[in-house]
């Protein structure tokens, strides 16, 4: 059974990379560019992990993560934060603090974020 992936990001071309490499690796994608497209997904079948950028233009990805986690219908949806803009070991703890459940910063390595989501579709009873 295929793992389905939100990438919610307000850049292009870091969405169209991420798809590309997770359709590789056999997940399902659906690209989100802010805040509006992600609320508006969630009346369907909700997906197996977020991809979250937190620069997003109206609300920010760290209230987004916190409103998601506070809710009973999305709590269970693993949140995976990536940022190059909130760096700092603060920053860190604040996003997990707030409900992430991994914290992957801007460059990153491909091969170690598509191992984390290997990792967290394990845990789910999902295969990539």
């Amino acid at each position: 059974m295929s793992a389905t992936v939100w990438v919610v990001d307000d850049e292009a071309p870091i969405r169209s990379l991420l798809t590309t490499v997770l359709e590789k690796a056999s997940y399902s994608v659906v690209e989100l560019a802010d805040a509006a497209a992600l609320k508006d997904r969630f009346g369907g079948p909700a997906p197996d992990v977020i991809l979250l950028d937190l620069n997003l233009p109206g609300v920010g990805g760290m209230e987004l993560c916190h409103r998601m986690k506070g809710d009973p219908r999305l709590a269970h949806i693993p949140v995976v934060i990536l940022t190059g803009a909130y760096k700092e070991v603060r920053d860190r703890v604040r996003g997990l603090e707030r409900g992430a459940d991994d914290y992957i910063l801007k460059p990153f390595d491909l091969d170690i974020l598509l191992a984390r989501l290997n990792s967290i579709c394990r845990v789910k009873g999902k295969v990539a």
